[in-house]
């Protein structure tokens, strides 16, 4: 199997209360980097749906397989934990693979997520 490429995402409903202060620091933080995308993936309307669900809203980065060491993974992990602790929200760590189209969330980084133990459940899954 192909090593698989990284996703960091807002996991939450409060994409609006936290979007502008978030794509800033990420900007600042990953704006010179091009292999790392900085993603913002609105949803049309922001109404739930019938069953009271809100749309999906992709708040976050992609990195390509080929663009990941263990440098930049701990590097990346670590502004999420900073962010997640500034904003009181949470974000999802995964994987996917271009090639199967499988995506799975692997852990979690929350305000209070220790460095080690994000990287220990979600190295694994990435050839670092």
């Amino acid at each position: 199997m192909s090593p698989n490429n990284l996703y960091v995402y807002h996991h939450g409903n409060d994409c609006l209360a936290i979007e502008k202060s978030l794509m800033e620091w990420m900007r600042k933080d990953f704006g010179d980097d091009s292999t790392i995308r900085v993603i913002n993936q609105r949803p049309r309307s922001l109404e739930p749906d019938d069953e009271g669900f809100l749309p999906d809203w992709d708040l976050g980065i992609n990195v390509d397989k080929n663009h990941l060491n263990e440098e930049r993974f701990l590097r990346i992990i670590s502004f999420f934990i900073g962010y997640a602790a500034r904003l009181k929200v949470e974000f999802v760590v995964g994987s996917y693979n271009e090639e199967t189209g499988f995506s799975e969330d692997i852990t979690f980084i929350e305000s209070r997520s220790k460095l080690r133990k994000v990287v220990r459940k979600a190295a694994p899954f990435f050839v670092l």
